[in-house]
């Protein structure tokens, strides 16, 4: 159920703009459907039928964009989880490798320090040898 939270909101995302232009378009035709009880259809029926449908028309597609915009802010929301969930993965894999660089590097100067404290039982003091002693980190 809460596994891979981004895509199911996307997918929420888009049913839920399909059922807002479902119902958008049921509510347009009803209402629709009143108007023509009013006083004034039965007055002058052709032009209030005109008037109403360029109405209903309007109100359809101004509630379309309302309902885009509205499920589109959902699938942002969801779109941000998943892409929050790459990085994190992202991050996590590059911790890894600076771990594991970190573990070699460490294995490095230690055979370095060991190679400088053999030199210095050779040759003597530490100013003739050719490596610095470096402290592990």
């Amino acid at each position: 159920m809460f596994k891979n939270p981004g895509n199911k909101i996307k997918s929420w995302a888009k049913v839920l703009f399909v059922v807002l232009l479902i119902i958008g378009l049921i509510t347009i035709v009803v209402a629709g459907e009143a108007a023509q009880y009013s006083p004034e259809y039965i007055a002058n029926p052709a032009s209030f039928r005109t008037a109403l449908i360029i109405v209903c028309i309007i109100a359809y597609l101004l509630y379309a964009v309302l309902a885009y915009v509205g499920c589109l802010l959902v699938y942002g929301y969801g779109e941000l989880i998943d892409n929050s969930k790459a990085i994190n993965e992202e991050i996590d894999e590059q911790k890894r490798s600076v771990e594991m660089i970190r573990g070699d590097t460490h294995y490095i100067f230690s055979k370095l320090y060991r190679m400088d404290e053999h030199a210095e039982e050779k040759k003597g003091p530490a100013e003739e040898q050719p490596f610095v002693k470096r402290e592990i980190l």
